[in-house]
């Protein structure tokens, strides 16, 4: 998944949510604007504008139809092309505690931390897909290194 968003992308940073701007047309999703903190390929500016595509329909066990929640605080991990858009309406990762998340279903709030009691047995691959930060900079960096 890591390196289909990389091959179709441009920039690749993590950055705080500034805000998120509704889209009233369907064909398009929101557009969030971001603080770049990390940046892991291409120049993004400081701040940077990134449309989301519109989403598609949640299907039952496809966890990159899962729609993603953008909240303005957040930190999170983005995969956009060269125009700004997100390369997938899933591109978008929180980023907390050394991860990356993201929800596999709708009815599972973005944000691992608040979403439910956490105790050792819990693994958090049944709701999340889950990379830790330090496998993404490895994969990232061998990557951007290979096409170099």
């Amino acid at each position: 998944m890591i390196t289909r968003y990389q091959d179709r992308c441009h920039d690749i940073f993590v950055g705080e949510v500034l805000g998120v701007f509704n889209s009233e047309d369907p064909q398009h999703g929101d557009r969030v604007t971001f603080m770049v903190y990390e940046v892991f390929q291409g120049t993004p500016s400081t701040v940077i504008d990134v449309q989301l595509p519109a989403q598609r329909p949640y299907t039952p066990g496809d966890p990159d139809s899962a729609p993603i929640t953008v909240i303005p605080g957040y930190q999170m991990l983005v995969f956009a092309d060269r125009y700004g858009q997100a390369v997938s309406s899933n591109s978008l990762f929180l980023v907390e505690g050394g991860f990356a998340w993201r929800n596999k279903r709708p009815e599972v709030f973005l944000n691992p931390r608040t979403d439910r009691e956490w105790v050792e047995l819990v693994d958090p691959s049944t709701d999340y897909v889950v990379f830790s930060l330090e496998y993404l900079t490895h994969v990232l960096n061998a990557s951007t290194q290979a096409s170099r």
